[in-house]
């Protein structure tokens, strides 16, 4: 006999719950086992990736569960142009690969428009030895719409060798030059970014972001601007509002800032600097216990606070 679920009823004990169809509640959250992914990192996911993202897309879950395992991807998954929650059992229980030589600017996760309002939590990300270009996670804007309101949390973000990617994380709204502009209201928890070729970090056009807890750490990078923070913008789509509080970073390279806050336990140095930027950074302040190297003060408005004391431009 063949029982259809959609004709067994799910009952909740709590006061004022009530019956439904148990069809609805499987369909709550979408679970990527479903899909027959390897989860052993041997064979590519990138097909069952991309059924698991139409059927989020195309249906009324848009929570998917990505349990403990390696995934490997062998080639670059479609945008995500629809508001998602992607959830894993932890950032080191569930691991994906980047196998494949990327796009500069485009992640292995690639939040584009429509996504606004989607999370990404308890990940860890990863791109193969031999592999080079592009992001591991990418934010980015059009010219018609302006992406927000995304919440990365619990995040590893590295290499499985040298200079592998190009960016770890990367943000781009300046394609966005009329209101509203940007990239916007951004949240960052205890995300954690390692090495690659250039900086480790990269927000343009970014108009609002908070980031706590995790850091920018240069292990996995030769480049000079490995475990750097690049803030900057355009002209008319500059970065505003930027406020990190976060372990350390290697460098900081802003142009195009303003109103931004960052304090660090430590800032290392890249070629003996710390702190580069021009007169386009300005209302800028730098918080730090230790500084490796020179701070130089191109900014307007602007100043570092350390132990050793206030020190404005």
């Amino acid at each position: 006999m063949t029982i259809n679920s959609s004709e067994v009823i799910n009952t909740v004990p709590e006061v004022g719950a009530i019956p439904r169809p148990l069809d609805l509640k499987l369909r709550e959250i979408l679970c990527f086992d479903d899909f027959g992914p390897d989860k052993t990192g041997v064979a590519s996911v990138s097909t069952a990736w991309q059924n698991f993202m139409n059927a989020l897309r195309a249906g009324p879950c848009k929570h998917g569960y990505i349990p403990q395992g390696i995934y490997r991807f062998s080639s670059q998954p479609a945008d995500i142009d629809f508001p998602v929650v992607l959830e894993g059992d932890g950032l080191n229980a569930t691991s994906f690969i980047r196998d494949y030589n990327g796009t500069s600017g485009k992640g292995l996760l690639s939040f584009t428009a429509g996504s606004n309002g989607s999370t990404l939590r308890g990940i860890g990300v990863a791109s193969e030895v031999g592999t080079s270009s592009g992001a591991l996670i990418s934010i980015k804007s059009t010219a018609t719409s302006a992406v927000g309101s995304i919440t990365l949390e619990d995040l590893y973000l590295t290499t499985r060798g040298s200079d592998t990617h190009e960016t770890t994380l990367y943000v781009d709204g300046t394609a966005k030059a009329t209101p509203a502009t940007g990239c916007r209201v951004l949240s960052l928890r205890n995300v954690a970014v390692f090495g690659s070729s250039g900086y480790s970090v990269v927000l343009k056009g970014v108009q609002g972001l908070t980031w706590t807890g995790g850091g920018i750490y240069p292990a996995g990078g030769t480049g000079a601007a490995s475990g750097g923070l690049q803030i900057s913008g355009t002209s008319t789509v500059k970065s505003v509002n930027i406020r990190i509080a976060a372990e350390a970073v290697n460098y900081i390279n802003l142009t195009q800032a303003q109103t931004c806050h960052l304090a660090f336990n430590s800032i290392g140095a890249t070629s003996g600097v710390s702190l580069d930027n021009d007169g386009t950074a300005s209302t800028t302040m730098l918080q730090a216990s230790y500084i490796g190297g020179l701070v130089r003060n191109n900014w307007v408005n602007s100043g570092v606070y350390r132990p050793t004391g206030w020190s404005a431009t």
